[in-house]
């Protein structure tokens, strides 16, 4: 087994949580902000409030495989006293208060009577603490002590993948609340946003490459720790644009949707999440596989 590999395989938790928080953040930011709209009625409204629970949970199971990194239960002291000087103890945070609020809107979602006001306060929390929790994942890892690691590339590709990943969740969700009607005026908005956020992402992951591909240290080079880099990159091409292609015919399909209809949508947009998750995770694990350090430490 080579090093970039056992590396990489070492930091599968994390691989993980930078994979699905930031998905499942962006999902939860487009679910808050269609409810708080005109368009859907007041049971459709009702339906992806407690749908939410699914973009969530996706999150949750994030946060959760990062803290198997920490070793120890002990470890999250350290975790909270790096606040504000530490990117990775700033990033537990914005997770954390991010999935607290969201837990907070999507539990007060089954109040019997809720307050339209303080869901839509709630609402706006989710949408704000979404964004920030994304950017807190992805500066995290732009350590100067790393080097194939402290590129531009690094926190808008982190950024540019949990958007186009959550974009089929978001949809799937939305199936799944039984109000994909309600998203009629954003459909071809969101395909060209997915579709924009992964030719972007592409053109990251090859800057990144480009640009990580030479360096060295005392004891191995990149291509040594990643001798397959393309790979994952046409891993991450494939398996996102077969996603872009699945929410494409089913957004821009018409007619009347029947029960046959609506079960293939489901299938589709199922594929299609599964499948742009598979991606993300390809171009987060070539991404620590490349771990290299400064010194002659790796």
């Amino acid at each position: 087994m080579g090093l970039g590999l056992h590396t990489a395989l070492q930091e599968l938790s994390l691989i993980l949580f930078t994979t699905l928080t930031p998905a499942g953040a962006f999902a939860c930011m487009l679910l808050a902000l269609l409810q708080m709209g005109s368009a859907p009625s007041d049971a459709q409204r009702t339906r992806l409030r407690h749908m939410m629970g699914l973009p969530l949970v996706v999150s949750t199971v994030g946060i959760i495989a990062s803290s198997t990194h920490l070793g120890t239960p002990a470890n999250a002291l350290y975790v909270i006293t790096g606040i504000g000087r530490s990117p990775l103890s700033n990033e537990v945070a914005c997770v954390l208060v991010f999935l607290v609020a969201t837990g907070a809107f999507w539990l007060y979602s089954f109040s019997i009577r809720p307050n339209a006001t303080l869901t839509k306060v709630l609402g706006t929390a989710v949408a704000v603490l979404g964004l920030v929790c994304v950017a807190g994942i992805s500066f995290a890892y732009d350590q100067e002590t790393i080097v194939t690691w402290t590129t531009w590339m690094t926190p808008v590709g982190t950024a540019l993948g949990g958007l186009a990943c959550g974009i089929p969740l978001f949809l799937l969700t939305a199936h799944l609340a039984q109000a994909f009607d309600a998203i009629e005026r954003m459909k071809k908005p969101l395909l060209g946003i997915g579709i924009t956020a992964f030719a972007s992402n592409t053109a990251c992951a090859i800057a990144q490459y480009a640009a990580v591909s030479d360096m060295s240290n005392e004891f191995l080079s990149v291509s040594e720790l990643a001798p397959g880099y393309p790979a994952f990159i046409v891993t991450y091409v494939l398996c996102t644009t077969c996603a872009c292609f699945l929410c494409g015919t089913t957004l821009l399909t018409k007619g009347n949707a029947d029960e046959t209809a609506v079960r293939t949508r489901g299938r589709r947009l199922l594929l299609a999440t599964i499948l742009a998750a598979l991606g993300f995770f390809a171009l987060r694990f070539v991404f620590y596989m490349v771990h290299m350090t400064v010194g002659i430490s790796l």
